[in-house]
């Protein structure tokens, strides 16, 4: 039996532009989330954090001049969700702010974070930036 992507897609999509408009006030159009998963597709992003699973991976993406933190499907080609940065771990958040060249306080002031709401990440898919 096929799978039915399409669908899944579509209410990924969905979903995504929701989490946009709910965690970060922006209207995220159909183009903006394509734009987004070739940053993941083509490994462009600024700052890879993990491997969620075999098809999808958590990492910062710059885009128009922003920072966001994304989990990008990799076999639907697609933005399943972004994340604010404080619901990033407490390593993924160090190395955040490795690759921006800054301190992890100096990183967590610039990006109004209180603590990290985040559990550790599992040690199966730790990567580094």
């Amino acid at each position: 039996m096929a799978h039915r992507t399409c669908g899944k897609k579509k209410s990924l999509s969905k979903h995504a532009r929701r989490r946009f408009r709910e965690r970060y006030a922006l209207s995220m159009n159909k183009y903006d989330l394509n734009a987004l998963a070739n940053i993941c597709q083509k490994g462009e992003y600024f700052c890879f954090l993990e491997s969620q699973s075999l098809t999808r991976k958590k990492a910062v993406v710059f885009y128009q001049d922003e920072y966001f933190p994304v989990i990008y499907h990799k076999e639907l080609k697609s933005i399943v969700t972004v994340l604010t940065f404080d619901m990033l771990n407490d390593r993924e958040q160090k190395l955040f702010a490795e690759k921006l060249g800054i301190t992890v306080q100096a990183m967590r002031e610039k990006f109004q974070i209180t603590e990290s709401k985040s559990p550790p990440a599992s040690p199966l898919y730790r990567r580094s930036c």
